[in-house]
């Protein structure tokens, strides 16, 4: 499972703040759409938790290079 957000604060509704391995694609693209961004480029980032040791892949959603939407994996 994944929780997303929008950067900059932007509120998502609940069906589009979380989603699964399988959806979460499309759940970043119709969140991105509705926040009005119909085009984004969509790529997993390699992290480390803040204040840990423990690696995870991000997906993000980008707007011309600009990320706009981080679907982070939940840990519980």
């Amino acid at each position: 499972m994944y929780t997303i957000t929008a950067l900059g604060n932007l509120p998502l509704p609940d069906d589009l703040a979380e989603a699964t391995d399988e959806n979460v694609d499309a759940i970043l693209r119709r969140a991105a759409a509705h926040l009005g961004r119909e085009t984004v480029q969509i790529e997993r980032v390699s992290s480390i938790l803040g204040g840990s040791c423990i690696a995870c892949t991000d997906v993000v959603a980008y707007v011309e290079g600009t990320p706009l939407l981080v679907a982070r994996p939940r840990l519980y």
